[in-house]
This record gives structure tokens, C-alpha cells and sequence, in this order.
């Protein structure tokens, strides 16, 4: 089970991006360049020059015109901003920096690029030079311990998963997703064309392991899978199956850890969530009580996971160990990030930059 160190209970916020076992994982392209987007705007520019900040203010600005947004938390620090989404005029404004390096696909057409370099002195950026390069490698360092652990939690995630699918009952796991789907979210009368889109609700960072309340936050109906012990993405899968079956629209979330599974999926046309949540009494006190539980002992064999709660609880421990551990490197790598900010906030003209926001905004709604 998966402690979580903090919930984002918000109405539109999402990652696009993880720090998983396998590395750095980035859903950008699954998400922003998919031909949804009349309008995506490419941020460039060192740390600390201003990017999240240009993205939240915009953010903002558009939600007191009444417009509806999408906000992408940075995976590796959830106070800064890796993109936003404007769904009612198809546009979107992303971070183009690594380490997500996205290139404009239709320069001009649909892409374009706001330099923020533009409004350094570069004169004073070289001459830190060598302390820029110090921090850069040092902070890498801390990444890479950080990833290393990552893989170890994973692979803890996926020993548990074995000892625990190896008894599970698929027929009687599927056929119990098959009466939940057609009884809860199919509606042979919906019109709307299916489409499926990737909006992760998880990540891990310095503070550990995070989620959002956003699936919550839009469904009427909130359900949870609890004592998954690594096979909850399972049913989840199932529901996918039926809904690309059944021409059902939904939006789905990646784990965090394991970004080959699925954790959470949100059934728009329903009005319906569901996560995966082992830790019901915490999921409670953000959201109320669950419109329907779906506990996963009931497609396990009792007597394999008894004689195996030993060594469940040994290696959960372990996971757990591996993501603190993670975390604290995750912790160095952002404080070095933070002295590279100050650099280049030191050597930006913000003055000449703030103009930038009006003029993003004109553009955006063509005034």
C-alpha cells in the first residue's frame, strides 16, 4: 500500500508527465499534439525566467473571463506549472524545456514558440557560467539516485503483483467489471463519439507520493478499487476493454510508478470516477462516501494471500522504503533547481516580460 504525502483536491488539475521505475515518462505528445489543439503556444527559456508563472497567470485571467482550464502540475514540483489547456478554444500553452524538449510539429500553422531567453542579460548568465554547469551535474546526480530507488519500488510493486495474481480469479473479475459497466456507465442511448484521453491524476516527487481529487471532482458518482495489492489496474483494464467496445467515451490516468497500468479512469457521459485508493478512510475525508467500493480480495484467494502476508508486508515495506528514499534525493535535486532559478531570475528583465501575458492573451482570443 502506497502512503500518500499529499492530495491535490482541485477541480482541473493534472500531470502530463511522471517520474516512474523506467525513468522520466512524458505523456506530451499523447496529450498536445493528438490534432486536438488549433492553437499551442511552446514556452522556451531557462529556469526561474518565468514560464509557470506566464502559464498560471493566463490561467487565471481566462477563468475571470469564464473561460474553463486545465492546469498541469509539474510532476517533479507540483508548485510550477508544465502546461495549460484552454478546452472551449482549443488552444494550449506548454513548457518546451527539458526535460519534456517538445519542437513546434506545425510551425506557425499551429505551433509557435515564445522565447523567455529574450528577456535574460546574457552577459550575466555567462559569467555563472561554471556555477550553472556545477548545479546542473549535481543535480542530475540526485535524479538518477532518485530513479534508482524508483526501480526498486517498482520492482517490489511487481513482486507483490505476482504473488497475488497468481491466484486471482479473471473470470469472476471480469465478468463483475462487465455487470458494473453495463449497469453504472453504458447507455446505449449516448450519441457521443468516443474518445479517450490522458489526463494523470499521480505522480512522485520530493514530497513523496501525490495525488489530485480532479476525476472526483467531475463525477457525480465516485468509486474506488481498495486492497488492489498491484493488481487493481486489472479491473480497471477490463473497463477499458468494454468501454472501447461499446463506443464509450472516458479519460484515463498512468500510475505513477508503474506507467505500463492504468489508476484511475474518469467516465465523462457517466458521471463517474474510478480510482484506485487502498487508503478508503483518508480517499473519505476528501471526498465523502464512495458510490460503490470494489474490493479486490473478493477475486483473491484467501488462503494464498495468508500464506503469503509475510512476505507481502515485507516487500510493501520495502516499496514504501525505495519511494521515501526517492523522495529525499528528489528533495536535493529541486533545492539545487532552486539556486539555478535565482541565477537566471537575477539576470531576467521581468519588467519587459509581464507585457507578454496582455499579448498572449490577445492572441489566444484573436482582439
Amino acid at each position: 500500500m502506497r502512503a500518500i504525502c499529499v492530495e491535490v483536491k482541485g477541480g482541473g488539475e493534472y500531470f502530463a508527465s511522471s517520474n516512474t521505475k523506467n525513468g522520466f515518462v512524458s505523456r506530451f505528445d499523447s496529450i498536445f499534439f493528438n490534432g486536438e489543439f488549433d492553437r499551442i503556444l511552446i514556452l522556451k527559456g531557462g529556469p526561474g525566467t518565468g514560464k509557470s508563472k506566464l502559464m498560471k497567470d493566463v490561467s487565471n485571467i481566462m477563468r475571470a473571463k469564464g473561460y474553463v482550464t486545465e492546469e498541469f502540475l509539474c510532476s517533479s514540483d507540483i508548485r510550477s506549472f508544465d502546461a495549460l489547456i484552454i478546452p472551449e478554444i482549443k488552444s494550449a500553452i506548454i513548457d518546451g524545456t527539458s526535460p519534456h524538449m517538445v519542437d513546434p510539429i506545425y510551425p506557425g500553422a499551429v505551433d509557435s514558440i515564445i522565447n523567455l531567453g529574450e528577456y535574460w542579460d546574457t552577459e550575466s548568465l555567462v559569467k555563472n557560467t561554471e556555477k550553472i554547469k556545477a548545479l546542473a551535474a549535481e543535480k542530475q546526480l540526485y535524479i538518477k539516485r532518485a530513479y534508482k530507488m524508483l526501480t526498486l519500488a517498482g520492482e517490489a510493486e511487481g513482486a507483490v503483483s505476482d504473488i497475488i495474481s497468481h491466484k486471482l480469479s479473471f473470470d469472476k473479475m471480469s465478468a463483475a467489471a462487465k455487470r458494473f459497466f453495463y449497469n453504472d456507465i453504458f447507455d446505449k442511448n449516448n450519441n457521443i463519439t468516443k474518445s479517450c484521453k490522458i489526463r494523470l491524476i499521480s505522480a512522485i516527487n520530493d514530497h513523496g507520493y501525490i495525488r489530485t481529487g480532479s476525476y472526483e471532482s467531475k463525477a457525480q458518482k465516485k468509486c474506488i478499487i481498495i486492497n488492489g495489492s498491484g493488481c487493481g489496474h486489472l479491473f480497471l483494464t477490463e473497463l477499458c476493454k468494454l468501454a472501447n467496445c461499446e463506443n464509450t467515451d472516458y479519460i484515463i490516468s498512468y500510475d505513477s510508478l508503474c506507467p505500463e497500468r492504468t489508476d484511475g479512469i474518469l467516465f465523462p457521459s457517466a458521471a463517474l470516477s474510478v480510482t484506485i485508493r487502498d487508503d478508503q478512510k483518508s480517499w473519505e475525508k476528501y471526498h465523502g462516501i464512495p458510490y460503490k467500493t470494489i474490493n479486490m480480495k473478493r477475486f483473491t484467494d484467501a488462503r494464498e494471500r495468508k500464506k503469503h502476508k509475510n512476505m507481502i508486508s515485507f516487500i510493501t515495506k520495502l516499496e514504501s522504503s525505495a519511494i521515501a528514499e526517492a523522495a529525499k534525493n528528489f528533495k536535493i535535486a529541486s533545492e539545487l533547481h532552486t539556486q539555478t532559478e535565482k541565477i537566471y531570475i537575477s539576470a531576467m528583465d521581468f519588467q519587459k516580460k509581464e507585457k507578454l501575458t496582455d499579448e498572449i492573451i490577445r492572441k489566444l482570443l484573436n482582439t
